[in-house]
């Protein structure tokens, strides 16, 4: 069955509205593009789904700064119980596209021919009949192109998976601001973002000046300010 995945435009990179965004606006119209393609709705996307896409306790001032900020640039609108991703179809699949690409997909898989049976032996030796033993050379080449499919695909991301770890068991293992809670790796923590000589942290929010002479930075797990030296508050 065909799957879905979610475009961000090579464009972005030089898109002047997109590199003027603060952080929480480029993380709910990035976030946004994903979530709607998951679920199909061709940007539209409710108000009840905005706690899904944003950042880890966003507070309701910062997300409806965003959210102004987003419709400002013309990248979302509103609509009746939420929002739309303006311009969807240019670079995203729309919904019957997939549904086109399903259809298609249903059509050529009941016009694949059906796998060949066991077929009884024709012993003549008075031994009880029963189905012929397939060589396991043959029964692999047997089995479907979807299936052969699946197994690769396994593979890779097993591949890339032991990859990800294993650069990531190296970081913990050398980088000292990569901090550990009991027994369990924390997620590396946030970088802030400095837009014009203010410091942001990955919520929007401005981080106040005895933080940031800290080098304090939002902890992934529990969302509270750390530095190299321990939480700070």
């Amino acid at each position: 069955m065909p799957g879905m995945n979610a475009n961000l435009p090579l464009k972005w990179l030089s898109d002047g509205t997109i590199h003027g965004l603060t952080p929480l606006a480029w993380w709910l119209h990035s976030f946004g593009v994903i979530w709607s393609m998951q679920q199909e709705s061709d940007g539209r996307i409710p108000t009840n789904a905005l706690p899904v896409i944003e950042p880890y306790r966003t507070s309701p001032a910062a997300r409806s700064k965003a959210l102004r900020e987003l419709a400002e640039k013309g990248l979302w609108t509103t609509n009746e119980g939420g929002y739309v991703i303006e311009g969807w179809a240019d670079s995203q699949t729309t919904h019957a596209q997939m549904e086109s690409k399903r259809a298609k997909w249903r059509r050529d898989k009941g016009s694949e021919p059906a796998a060949s049976q066991p077929r009884e032996s024709d012993s003549t030796d008075g031994s009880t009949k029963g189905s012929a033993t397939v060589p396991p050379e043959l029964s692999k080449g047997r089995k479907g192109k979807d299936e052969q499919a699946k197994d690769e695909q396994a593979k890779d991301e097993q591949r890339r998976a032991d990859e990800f770890a294993s650069e990531h068991d190296e970081a913990f293992a050398t980088d000292p601001g990569l901090r550990y809670l009991g027994d369990e790796p924390a997620f590396p923590t946030s970088p802030n973002a400095v837009v014009g000589g203010a410091e942001f942290d990955r919520q929007g929010n401005e981080v106040p000046e005895w933080l940031r002479s800290k080098g304090a930075q939002l902890d992934g797990v529990t969302g509270r300010w750390a530095n190299g030296s321990g939480f700070l508050d």
